[in-house]
């Protein structure tokens, strides 16, 4: 026997569960860990989220609704001239200067078509890569340090050897010598500063 779906029961479920899809791609969304930004075809703000407001210094109600290029830090004419010309943008360094603040960023980019292929805006993605800036900034230094201690070895390794030599044969010298006289303080002198080296 078919279940009885009473007139409006589909309906409802479909409203709801439209609802609640729309809720979580909205949670998503505003606590994404990058900055996202959507336009609509005249070039718009359609949707911007915290970490993109956190990254312009800009507030919802001055970014909502505004155009693009009134939005201060890109070359927002210059990113949607490319997204024409090459389709997408994939992780592109920029740097994002708003007021005083120069910040590296990493900016993707695409156009959004419906199932039809219709034009309905753009889709940007901002990444602050300061952070990764400075972890490369500190490996590079680690690495010239690293490099500067092998030398530093290298050169006392190099120095250590014909040291070594010397000390040797003045040893030798201050043992073949008469005690007491010029040529045993010469080379006693000479083991002490070759020591002192």
């Amino acid at each position: 026997i078919p279940a009885f779906h009473p007139p409006g029961g589909r309906s409802r479920r479909s409203r709801r569960l439209l609802k609640d899809t729309q809720a979580l791609a909205s949670e998503v969304v505003t606590n994404l860990p990058v900055g996202l930004i959507t336009s609509d075809p005249k070039g718009n703000i359609g949707m911007c989220n915290d970490a993109a407001l956190k990254l312009l210094q800009t507030s919802r109600q001055a970014a909502m609704n505004a155009p693009l290029r009134s939005v201060p830090g890109l070359d927002w004419d210059g990113i949607t001239a490319n997204i024409r010309k090459r389709g997408t943008i994939l992780e592109r360094e920029m740097e994002l200067l708003v007021g005083e603040t120069r910040s590296p960023v990493s900016v993707s980019a695409s156009q959004i078509r419906n199932d039809e292929g219709f034009f309905l805006g753009h889709v940007f993605i901002l990444r602050d890569i300061a952070e990764v800036r400075r972890l490369q900034r500190e490996v590079r230094r680690n690495e010239r340090l690293t490099a500067l201690g092998n030398l530093a070895a290298g050169a006392a390794h190099e120095v250590r050897n014909p040291l070594s030599s010397i000390k040797g044969l003045a040893t030798y010298i201050a043992q073949k010598v008469k005690p007491g006289g010029m040529e045993e303080e010469v080379a006693r002198t000479m083991i002490e500063e070759v020591n002192r080296i």
